[in-house]
């Protein structure tokens, strides 16, 4: 009997030990498992991504009243019932559209660009409005001489001539010959539209043609394409030569991006600039060639004259408009630094084509294009 009650005691003696145990496990459940970058404090992070807000008034000890609908700790009246509207009052014609360049583009869209600047109020000083009108209305007179277009298309004319001669040599050269005669259809169609007077200006719609029908067959080698670029080649020389057109359908004008695709002219831009800053680095060697540095320049002026044409992608944009004007201007002043025969202000010319070539590729990427 004696040793039964004592039994009973030390049971009773465990139950509170056992009750304090299993209040312990159950107050250790569900442990969260974050990471020591998830438990920075919720102040800390907003010290760290949003602008400091007022501290309340000390003075104020009037209690919220508790109809107020909250939002963590700010009242829900404070939001507009239609911001987007509120946002547009008062200048319903300025937009500014922030794309966020990381956001996954839709499927078989472009990404959007970082950040888009839509102004269709009152433009700033230099800020082209209308660009299509700008675009279609390019003083081609201004940007080149029809005598140095004329001499680009002769250069263009030679290297072909050497390229075209066999199919081996075709084969060899195919990125030359395309480049080569996409620059051909640039200038032809340039000077299709250019005021000046040249014996074969009339059929210059036709070499802006048959030059775009030799570089869509150097997409390819073998005696097929080679036979076809041979052709029309041929069939250049004898209008440029002037002889008889061949009866082709070519429209006085097209869309000059259908027929100069912009990577093949940013190719030519480079290598032409490439020429400038290599070959054309003394006082000496400014002096020795005048005439091939104001043809370098002003094929690239009439290239950045191409590419702001309403045609191509992103001439809309008055952020490239203003790109493509100052890459203009800066080999027109090339030119005249030669006229001038100042070697130093051509320096600071070709400086601003760097520069300006720098700029807006920092913005717009075109392929392998830049300098």
């Amino acid at each position: 009997m004696t040793l039964l009650i004592q039994r009973r005691l030390q049971t009773y003696k465990t139950v509170p030990v056992t009750v304090i145990l299993l209040l312990v496990i159950a107050g250790c459940g569900d442990v969260p498992t974050t990471s020591p970058v998830d438990q920075t404090p919720a102040s800390a992070l907003q010290s760290a991504t949003d602008p400091p807000t007022a501290l309340p008034d000390a003075a104020s000890t009037e209690s919220p009243d508790p109809r107020t609908k909250w939002v963590g700790e700010i009242p829900y009246d404070v939001f507009f019932d239609k911001p987007l509207e509120v946002a547009t009052e008062g200048n319903p014609t300025d937009v500014v559209r922030l794309d966020i360049g990381s956001q996954a583009p839709e499927s078989g869209s472009e990404a959007p660009p970082v950040v888009e600047l839509v102004h269709s109020g009152n433009a700033p000083a230099g800020t082209p409005t209308d660009v299509a009108t700008a675009a279609s209305s390019t003083d081609w007179q201004r940007l080149a001489s029809i005598d140095v277009l004329n001499e680009e298309v002769k250069q263009l004319r030679n290297r072909l001539t050497v390229n075209l001669r066999t199919v081996a040599t075709y084969n060899r050269n195919l990125d030359a010959v395309a480049n080569d005669s996409v620059m051909l259809a640039g200038v032809a169609a340039v000077i299709s539209t250019h005021p000046g007077s040249l014996s074969w200006r009339p059929h210059a719609n036709i070499v802006r043609d048959l030059a775009a029908k030799v570089a869509a067959e150097a997409t390819e080698s073998g005696r097929e394409h080679y036979a076809e670029a041979q052709l029309a080649f041929e069939q250049i020389v004898t209008i440029l030569n002037g002889g008889a057109a061949p009866e082709i359908k070519a429209p006085e004008s097209i869309p000059f991006s259908d027929v100069a695709d912009r990577s093949e002219l940013m190719k030519r831009t480079k290598r032409s600039f490439d020429w400038l800053k290599a070959e054309v680095n003394t006082q000496e060697r400014f002096a020795e060639m005048p005439e091939h540095i104001v043809r370098e320049a002003t094929i690239l002026a009439v290239i950045g004259g191409l590419i702001s044409t309403e045609s191509y992608d992103s001439a809309d944009e008055p952020q490239y408009q203003q790109f493509a004007r100052e890459f203009i201007e800066a080999n027109l002043a090339i030119t005249t630094a030669v006229e001038a025969t100042n070697f130093e202000q051509f320096t600071i010319a070709r400086d601003r084509v760097q520069n300006s070539c720098a700029t807006c590729h920092g913005e717009y990427a075109f392929g392998d294009e830049g300098l």
